[in-house]
């Protein structure tokens, strides 16, 4: 069972594109080398969805009949200091789609207007 509670950092890695998240850091999102500040009501409404598109997830996705396919991670670090990974070789959770768009809605607006 995947909790919401005691989250400490999020981070997704998706070819050459990373997203991170630090809750302990005044709920800081740094997409590759820009840093916003998202409000609690955007960080409870981004983990509620968040933990809602992975509860299924495998923790490997991997397709070695593919050699130059791409490559993910997304880590969640908690509170307590245990740590929760998943990871992709050419290959990907049925709904991936749906936690890149879920990233793209937070980092939106915000993103284009702090650059």
């Amino acid at each position: 069972m995947i909790t919401v509670n005691n989250v400490k950092s999020i981070i997704f890695e998706d070819g050459y594109d990373k997203m991170s998240i630090d809750i302990g850091n005044k709920n800081t999102v740094t997409y590759n080398s820009t840093t916003i500040t998202i409000t609690n009501d955007e960080l409870f409404n981004y983990l509620f969805l968040f933990f809602k598109i992975i509860e299924d997830w495998q923790t490997e996705y991997i397709d070695l009949t593919v050699i130059d396919g791409g490559i993910w991670k997304l880590s969640i670090d908690y509170l307590d200091g245990t740590k929760k990974k998943y990871l992709g070789r050419s290959k990907y959770p049925s709904n991936f789609h749906a936690l890149e768009n879920l990233n793209k809605k937070l980092i939106g607006d915000k993103y284009y207007e702090s650059i």
